[in-house]
């Protein structure tokens, strides 16, 4: 099984929450997993072999969306990544717009591998497609 770690910035517990979703369901399939903050969790990105980064989604709307300052000095911060695979996840209010591609081009080069994954919700709440996302993505 795959040591995971998932890590978010979130502003009003709802990114943490998918989070801790994401983290209950992969720890119930056997899983060695870590859920942290961006704030806390830099040694478990660099050690882990699959990576999940979440952020909520900060901008207007639809147009000038991109992930909130806390997840992008986070990104900018990382060193080189281990992980084999990278995946993303947002949580929303209208749309996510060009937060996916704006978050991979914070990450571009400090990871072996692009983002493979991009899960995202309104509310939190970790849906049956989601699970088979993530099965998929670690399969």
């Amino acid at each position: 099984m795959s040591t995971i770690a998932i890590l978010y910035a979130s502003r009003t517990g709802t990114t943490k929450a998918y989070a801790e979703a994401m983290g209950e369901y992969l720890k119930a399939k056997g899983h060695q997993v870590t859920v942290a903050s961006v704030d806390q969790g830099a040694q478990a990105a660099a050690n882990a072999n699959a990576l999940l980064l979440g952020t909520w989604t900060a901008g207007l709307f639809i147009i000038a969306q991109g992930p909130c300052l806390a997840f992008v000095q986070f990104a900018k911060g990382l060193g080189q990544l281990k992980a084999g695979k990278l995946g993303l996840f947002a949580t929303y209010k209208i749309a996510t717009g060009g937060l996916f591609s704006k978050m991979a081009a914070l990450l571009a080069g400090k990871a072996s591998c692009t983002p493979s994954l991009s899960l995202k919700s309104r509310h939190g709440k970790l849906t049956e497609k989601d699970k088979a996302a993530l099965d998929a993505f670690l399969a």
